[in-house]
């Protein structure tokens, strides 16, 4: 599946990471997959570095750790 950035997950709330990385899982699973190294937990800290952008869920590390521990609930 097509999954939104990061940044755009985080946009709508912790509800709305878990739901997309529980089907980012099942997709992998179905692929043999039983490993994923995601999400990044990176605080943009510099709104214009190009490297980290989008795949950061946010600038607050608040938001970043909600997140995070969405992924893992």
């Amino acid at each position: 599946p097509s999954l939104p950035s990061a940044q755009a997950m985080a946009l709508v709330g912790p509800g709305f990471v878990s739901d997309c990385v529980f089907h980012q899982a099942q997709a992998l699973h179905q692929l043999g997959f039983n490993l994923s190294f995601s999400p990044v937990l990176d605080v943009n800290t510099h709104p214009a570095n190009p490297v980290i952008g989008a795949r950061s869920f946010s600038s607050s590390p608040e938001q970043v750790t909600a997140c995070g521990r969405a992924v893992w609930e």
